[in-house]
């Protein structure tokens, strides 16, 4: 194991596992993290060689088998990790093959009872690296995609109460645009029905990540407020869920903002006056006139900073960092905290919307560059 860069806080931990032919834990060495101690084993911020032998007490009966490595790492923690076997037969030295564990699958996490549960889903899965797919059966149980070893560390986090496979795993998709808008089709309401093209600056495009960003496309879509109440949406059938059933729907979308935090707008702030909402519906969303003359979505996404029939709010647009910049930086929303559940048609078909509803009266630039949605069957 080698150390790449200076040692982050907290440290790291691992365990090492040895298991027999059969697959069963023979035994097992916790390595209590040491800055330089005496003992090469337990020190695993720098590196070290060992026989079994030096690692474990074997059994006398143990003749040969596997070892696993697991290293819990902090989040963001920059470690290089690297590992060899070597083992002799007869005259010579021969290398074992190192062969990745398992594939990631989807656990049901059920957590401890604790006053935030949402937050310490979060921290989970910021601390261990896992993917917190989506609220299952009742509140505080995820569903959550990891590899088998990380479930066993997870399990032993005294935040969690079980970790089991998922026999929901749920229907997943993922849009990440790098070959085009795959099916997605953008529109625009809110606004009145004779407006003026020029002063609005409608426009969606499929198009770069500002460079800065990486090499990665996106649906760009940008508008000029002027009517106090712009909906800028996209919209996408989905096919192939079974008719008549009920489902919970996680979204997870990621943005490109250059909307400051805390920044002063007309009518409200360029980023936390501005609401991305995600929902489904059997109707296909489309705009219309209505009785006053604006053109309007038909159906109920709520209006501004609420959510509706038909929607939630995953938060706003406003970006993270303090520093003031016209820089565009990626962001995460999610709807963890605002379950959304719908009912299918006799077809199996439900309609995705995903859209920002304005109070800043001024120019908005947008890009969507992921979109995930998971449907877990009640």
């Amino acid at each position: 194991m080698t150390r790449e860069l200076p040692l982050p806080s907290p440290l790291p931990e691992g365990f090492l596992t040895l298991l027999d032919e059969l697959g069963e834990t023979v035994a097992v060495r916790n390595l209590s993290v040491s800055a330089g101690g005496s003992d090469p084993v337990a020190d695993i911020t720098g590196h070290f060689a060992a026989f079994l032998s030096e690692i474990f007490s074997l059994p006398p009966e143990f003749t040969r088998g596997s070892l696993t490595i697991e290293q819990v790492l902090p989040e963001k923690l920059p470690v290089g990790f690297s590992a060899v076997a070597i083992y002799t037969s007869g005259a010579g030295w021969h290398t074992s093959p190192t062969l990745a564990l398992d594939l990631p699958g989807t656990y049901s996490l059920a957590l401890r009872e604790a006053p935030d549960p949402d937050q310490v889903a979060k921290d989970l899965a910021m601390q261990y690296g896992v993917f917190i797919d989506g609220i299952l059966v009742r509140p505080g149980v995820f569903a959550v995609t990891m590899s088998e070893e990380v479930a066993r560390a997870v399990s032993r986090d005294p935040r969690v109460l079980l970790v089991e496979r998922a026999e929901n795993a749920g229907t997943r998709w993922r849009f990440e645009f790098q070959g085009g808008m795959e099916d997605w089709s953008v529109g625009f309401s809110d606004l009145p029905a004779d407006f003026d093209p020029s002063g609005y600056e409608l426009h969606f495009e499929h198009t770069n990540l500002p460079v800065y960003l990486g090499s990665e496309k996106a649906i760009l879509m940008q508008g000029h407020n002027r009517s106090d109440d712009l909906f800028m949406f996209a919209k996408r059938r989905i096919d192939g869920l079974k008719p008549n059933t009920t489902y919970n729907i996680r979204f997870d979308v990621e943005i490109a903002t250059a909307a400051s935090r805390d920044a002063v707008g007309a009518g409200g702030a360029p980023g936390e006056s501005v609401w991305l909402k995600a929902g489904a519906s059997l109707t296909e969303p489309e705009v219309v006139i209505d009785a006053k003359g604006r053109l309007v979505i038909n159906i109920d996404k709520g209006n501004q900073s609420p959510g509706g029939e038909q929607a939630v709010v995953l938060g706003n647009i406003a970006k993270r960092s303090s520093v003031f910049s016209k820089r565009f930086e990626l962001k995460t929303l999610d709807n963890l905290a605002q379950p959304f559940s719908i009912k299918t048609d006799e077809s199996g078909s439900v309609w995705l919307l995903i859209g920002t509803d304005s109070g800043f009266e001024g120019k908005t630039i947008l890009y969507y560059n992921r979109i995930s949605v998971i449907f877990y069957e009640q």
